[in-house]
């Protein structure tokens, strides 16, 4: 496909026909919508072929003039229909619209393409017009109207919500009548909301099923369940939220969750969307999730021939910051451990200090009398105790909770280790509750009787005094463990010369003696 390099830049499809020279700013000046789909098709991701009427044909239109162009300039509408008719053959060869032979009978579909549109910041969904089934005599017209919609009071009113300037623009950054600075153009780096679009044309098709699909829920965030939306035909008024469609729920395994139909009447003569269809649109939604690396919001069709074409794909952007509720729960803070870690820690440190953390409080949990299978049961929230985050460490609060909720008694000792801990605000009630209803699914788990767990939590007392009257005897003890570890300065100055099994041999040897016995310092704190 010959691609014209200053006005109009052609998308290929599948890498099958080459899509010419890039565009002199490269790919950021096709614009969100057009540069995604390039990026997908060279992938191999099935999207239609098509042409891309780049901002600098906008420019050339405008002819200096503030606000959208009048009518398309002559050497825009030149390019533009030199490079139609490779795009109809193609667009023949793949939906065969018309006898064999006798070219493109069908319409074209005519979008916009804002370099900030489709972003992970805002999707600007619905701000642009887009003009379907346009015939190839009403192609100017339709550009003309795209271009108009960046100019309209919604897309205005949407840029002055997100940035506090209608155009997108600061004034500081402005140059002459508002307009995009001087030497800037149109650039991944100095285009601005505002500045001039790209304009995406495809064939139209006339599908089958279309509608939308989602690979994680936008509602609630769960990156595990897929959301297919679907109506019989075009998905126009779906997408513009004048018409209702089928929703469908799956997991990631493609197996069904739930299926929302129309309601009676709406639904009544309506076909429903084959099963084995609903799993190809969905399938196809997790591997562009997976491919892009977050969520994606995309727009499909369904041929009658079954081919399924990529229309849009853009990332969920209502999902940046929103934990996904089905994860694990996790609160992070530093209150007390700063103290020991206060600077910027080495990830060699932090493995030393996360088995010290896990081996000592497996320790002090057989001190207090957990019984070994449920100590081994929790080995995972040992293992947990601190996190390193950004070259930090942090106390991982819900594992020490959990831990604590180990011990007999629970429910009396948890604001206890929040002043152990040094935690300016107490764990919030809902999350209290999570962890006593883990210590309620470990009861299940080891049934036990009323009075045992009773004299259980007798014997930790007892235990407590106990270790409290021999600690004296424990610090000797842990005293003289010290004095056979450590060195003294001539055996420090030799470390210098030791071999690599040396130093491994000696620190080996300190860990067994020291990290597997921390008994004194553990009770004391106590």
């Amino acid at each position: 496909m010959v691609a014209t390099p200053r006005l109009v830049h052609c998308l290929p499809l599948l890498l099958e026909e080459g899509g010419g020279p890039e565009p002199a700013d490269g790919p950021a000046s096709l614009g969100g919508k057009a540069a995604a789909l390039r990026s997908l098709a060279e992938e191999g991701f099935p999207v239609l072929p098509a042409l891309v009427l780049l901002p600098s044909a906008q420019l050339l239109s405008q002819q200096g003039r503030p606000g959208p162009p009048l009518d398309l300039a002559t050497p825009v509408a030149e390019e533009l229909r030199a490079a139609l008719p490779a795009l109809a053959r193609r667009a023949q060869a793949l939906l065969g619209r018309g006898p064999e032979g006798e070219g493109w009978s069908g319409t074209w579909a005519v979008r916009s393409s804002a370099l900030e549109e489709d972003s992970h910041q805002a999707s600007h969904a619905g701000i642009y017009s887009s003009r379907l089934s346009v015939a190839t005599a009403e192609l100017e017209q339709a550009i003309l109207a795209v271009w108009r919609s960046a100019h309209g009071a919604g897309a205005q009113a949407y840029r002055l919500q997100r940035n506090g300037y209608p155009d997108g623009i600061s004034p500081a950054l402005a140059g002459p009548r508002g307009g995009v600075g001087a030497g800037e153009g149109w650039s991944g780096a100095g285009a601005r909301e505002g500045a001039p679009m790209a304009v995406l044309i495809q064939p139209m098709l006339d599908p089958l099923w279309a509608g939308v699909a989602f690979s994680a829920d936008p509602l609630d965030g769960r990156r595990g369940v897929t959301v297919v939306q679907a109506v019989p035909g075009l998905a126009e008024r779906l997408l513009a939220g004048q018409e209702g469609g089928d929703l469908w729920r799956l997991d990631r395994e493609g197996g069904l969750l739930d299926h929302h139909p129309l309601p009676f009447p709406a639904s009544q003569g309506r076909p429903v969307l084959p099963e084995p269809e609903l799993r190809r649109i969905a399938a196809l939604t997790r591997s562009l999730g997976r491919h892009c690396g977050h969520p994606q919001d995309v727009e499909w069709a369904l041929q009658p021939d079954g081919g399924l074409w990529l229309l849009q794909c853009r990332p969920i952007s209502t999902l940046r910051g929103l934990a996904d509720p089905d994860g694990a729960l996790l609160l992070w803070d530093n209150s007390n451990i700063v103290e020991s870690y206060g600077g910027v820690t080495t990830p060699l440190t932090f493995s030393f200090a996360r088995k010290a953390y896990s081996e000592v409080y497996t320790q002090f949990c057989r001190f207090m009398g957990v019984p070994a299978a449920t100590i081994r049961r929790h080995r995972s929230t040992f293992a947990a105790m601190i996190g390193f985050l950004e070259g930090r460490i942090y106390y991982n609060l819900l594992s020490w909770y959990r831990v604590l909720a180990l011990l007999p008694g629970y429910r009396f000792n948890a604001r206890f280790l929040e002043q152990m801990l040094g935690v300016k605000e107490p764990l919030p009630p809902h999350q209290l509750r999570q962890v006593r209803e883990q210590q309620r699914r470990d009861a299940a788990v080891e049934p036990v009787a009323a009075w045992r767990e009773g004299l259980r939590l007798g014997r930790s007392l007892l235990a407590l005094v106990a270790n409290a009257l021999g600690l004296g005897r424990r610090c000797r003890a842990f005293r003289r463990r010290l004095d056979r570890v450590l060195l003294s300065p001539p055996q420090l100055a030799g470390l210098a010369e030791a071999r690599p099994d040396e130093l491994v041999q000696h620190y080996r040897r300190i860990e067994a003696e020291l990290l597997s016995h921390w008994d004194a310092p553990l009770i004391n704190d106590f």
